[in-house]
C-alpha cells in the first residue's frame, strides 16, 4: 500500500538538540480569561520543539499559543518511532503528547519510541485520529502544515473548526526550487515534473477549501493562498522570535567574522552558502585584504557545501548545539538566498542576537522590514558584497541596522502579536 511520504522528523535520530537561548526558556504565555475557548487537537508530523530548526519552531509556539486559548493535547502522525531528547517544557503544555506510528501492510513491527502512542496501519489512521479526538473532548482540529493532511482527510468532519496552519505553499517553494535548479544548470527542465506541480497546486487548492480558516506565516503568503483559493479565510499568524534578557555584547575585536546559518539539506540553503562562499566572499575577501573569514553554520552539511572550507577565508562549522555562540562571533550575518518562502527565521534570530544583516530581496521576504532601516537588501554578487564591507567598514551603521532589526523584532515578531492574531483570526466575521 502506497501513502504520500512524510517529510524526514529531523529533530531525532543521534542529533544532539541546539540549545535554546535563554529567552526561549522564560517564554511563558498566561490564559486570558477574557477570550473563550474550547480544547484543540493539534496534529503535526514533526515534534514540536523550542530546541529545533525553523519549522520546530514554529510549532512550538503554535502550540504555546493554543494552551494559552483554551488547552491543547498532541497527536504525532509519523512512520518512525520519535526518539532522543525531548522539549519537556512544550510537552508540559499539554493534556496529553501521543504518537501514531503509520506502518505499511508489509513493513515489520516498529520499535517503541519514547512517546506515549501505538501503531496503525494507513487504512486505520481515521478512526484512530477520531477515537483519540473523543478521549480528549476536542472540539477544534489544529493540523500543523499540509503534509499532515492527507491521511486526515475523512477526519475532517469529525470536528466544529478545523483549522490549518500552511506557514509556506509547498507548491510555490518546490516550484521555486525548482527553477533555481535549472537556473545553476543542475536541472534540465522538465515537463512532467512541470505537470506534477499543476496537480499538486490544484490538490494543494483542495485541501485549502476543507478547513474553516488557513493560517501562513506572511502576508505575502497569504496573498498566494488567497489567490490560490479565494473562498477559503487566510490569516497570518506571525513566526516569533523571543529577544534575550540582556542586550547582546559587540563582537570580538579582530577580524571580521561573516556568519551563515541554515539547515544545509535545505536546496536554497545549500545554493545560498555556495552562491556566497564562490561569488560574493571573494569580493570582500580582497578587498579586506584576507582579513575577514566567513562562517557556515548548520546540520546536514552535504559534500558540496563541506568542499567550501578549502576557499580562502572559508570555515565549515556544520551542526552546532548552541547558537549564541556563533552569532557572539560574528560581525554580520547573511541571508543570500535565490529561492525559497515563508518567514525568514534567519534573519528574526540574526535580529535577536543583535547582528546587522545583509539580505537579497528574496531572503527577506515576507519580513515587515525595509533596506537601510533594519537591514542592508542587496542582488547580486557584486552589490551583496558591497553591502556586506559598507557594514564592516562603518560601525554606526552596523549599529543603527542591528538596532534597528532588534526594534523590528519587539514589535513585530513576539508571542504577544501571535495570541493577538490568532485571537483576531478566530473572532473575524466573514464577509457576506
Amino acid at each position: 500500500m502506497h501513502w504520500p511520504a512524510f517529510p524526514p522528523t529531523t529533530w531525532i535520530w543521534g542529533m544532539t538538540p541546539r540549545r535554546r537561548p535563554a529567552c526561549w526558556r522564560a517564554w511563558r504565555v498566561a490564559e486570558d480569561p477574557a477570550v473563550p475557548g474550547g480544547h484543540t487537537l493539534l496534529v503535526s508530523y514533526l515534534y514540536p520543539s523550542c530546541h529545533g530548526w525553523g519549522t520546530q519552531l514554529r510549532a512550538a509556539a503554535l502550540l504555546r499559543m493554543l494552551a494559552a486559548r483554551g488547552g491543547v493535547s498532541l497527536l504525532l502522525l509519523s512512520r518512525v518511532p520519535l526518539s532522543g531528547p525531548r522539549d519537556q517544557e512544550t510537552e508540559a503544555l499539554c493534556r496529553r503528547v501521543f504518537q501514531l506510528r503509520i506502518r505499511a501492510e508489509d513493513e515489520p513491527r516498529l520499535a517503541d519510541g519514547v512517546l506515549d502512542g501505538r501503531e496503525c496501519l494507513p487504512s486505520g489512521v481515521v478512526e484512530a485520529v477520531q477515537a483519540f479526538a473523543r478521549e480528549e473532548r476536542a472540539d477544534t482540529l489544529f493540523v500543523f502544515r499540509p503534509e499532515t493532511c492527507f491521511l486526515l482527510e475523512g477526519a475532517l468532519d469529525s470536528f466544529s473548526r478545523r483549522l490549518l496552519d500552511l506557514d509556506e505553499s509547498a507548491c510555490r517553494r518546490n516550484e521555486g526550487i525548482d527553477r533555481l535548479r535549472e537556473q545553476a544548470g543542475e536541472a534540465a527542465p522538465d515537463p512532467a515534473r512541470r505537470r506534477a506541480h499543476v496537480v499538486a497546486r490544484i490538490l494543494e487548492q483542495k485541501m485549502l477549501g476543507r478547513f474553516d480558516r488557513v493560517f501562513v506565516s506572511s502576508p505575502d503568503e497569504a496573498r498566494h493562498a488567497s489567490a490560490l483559493c479565494p473562498e477559503v479565510r487566510v490569516h497570518v499568524l506571525p513566526n516569533i522570535m523571543p529577544l534575550p534578557a540582556q542586550t547582546p555584547p559587540p563582537p570580538p575585536a579582530g577580524p571580521p567574522e561573516i556568519l551563515f546559518v541554515g539547515t544545509l539539506s535545505y536546496y536554497p540553503n545549500e545554493d545560498a552558502a555556495r552562491f556566497f562562499a564562490r561569488e560574493i566572499f571573494p569580493r570582500i575577501h580582497a578587498a579586506l585584504g584576507g582579513a575577514v573569514r566567513f562562517r557556515i553554520v548548520g546540520q546536514s552539511c552535504p559534500p558540496r557545501v563541506q568542499a567550501l572550507a578549502a576557499l580562502p577565508g572559508v570555515e565549515v562549522a556544520g551542526f552546532l548545539p548552541d547558537l549564541d555562540e556563533a552569532y557572539a562571533r560574528a560581525s554580520l550575518a547573511v541571508v543570500p538566498l535565490r529561492a525559497g518562502t515563508g518567514t525568514r527565521l534567519k534573519i528574526l534570530e540574526a535580529f535577536g542576537r543583535g547582528r546587522p544583516v545583509v539580505s537579497t530581496s528574496i531572503g527577506a521576504e515576507g519580513l515587515e522590514v525595509a533596506d537601510g532601516r533594519e537591514l542592508l537588501l542587496r542582488d547580486g554578487p557584486e552589490a551583496f558584497a558591497q553591502g556586506c564591507l559598507e557594514i564592516l567598514r562603518n560601525p554606526a551603521l552596523a549599529a543603527r541596522l542591528a538596532e534597528g532589526g532588534s526594534r523590528r523584532v519587539r514589535e513585530s515578531y513576539t508571542p504577544e502579536r501571535l495570541l493577538a492574531c490568532y485571537d483576531a483570526a478566530l473572532s473575524a466575521v466573514p464577509a457576506p
